[in-house]
């Protein structure tokens, strides 16, 4: 899976979540092999991620639900995750790291602060860096 575009995807899932995700699958697999393009969908602890080898977003527009189309790189290797923030940070004097727990936005801030010296401003940042913690994974959202 080295070469392929890995993208979460957001979306209004019903109570019946397998249902939905059931659904999903079997209508994106469908588009994909029309289309003739290689993609995997996956479940991660609440969060539906697609791997494919082209960009499918135009694709993913027109599913059922489909409310937002990210591009994210998955790490389960915290020191990795660091070293490719902190080259996303290069540029950079301030900084914030937003996330879907407050847990991770504050080591992840603390961590990079340190080691890079950058300023963690929360208002006006000159830029942002979105990670989500799901499960023993996080999503580097690009």
């Amino acid at each position: 899976m080295n070469n392929m575009k890995c993208y979460a995807i957001k979306a209004k899932i019903p109570r019946n979540q397998r249902g939905y995700f059931k659904n999903f699958k079997r209508e994106l697999t469908k588009k994909c092999l029309n289309e003739k393009i290689s993609c995997i969908v996956e479940f991660i602890e609440g969060r539906i991620i697609i791997f494919s080898d082209r960009d499918i977003r135009e694709i993913l527009m027109g599913i059922n639900g489909v409310l937002d189309i990210s591009s994210v790189r998955i790490y389960e290797n915290m020191g990795i995750l660091l070293r490719d923030i902190i080259i996303m940070l290069e540029n950079c004097d301030s900084f914030a790291i937003k996330s879907n727990k407050k847990e991770v936005e504050k080591n992840i801030g603390k961590i990079i602060a340190e080691k890079i010296g950058n300023k963690v401003n929360l208002e006006n940042p000159d830029c942002q860096v979105r990670v989500e913690k799901r499960g023993k994974h996080y999503l580097l959202f690009e």
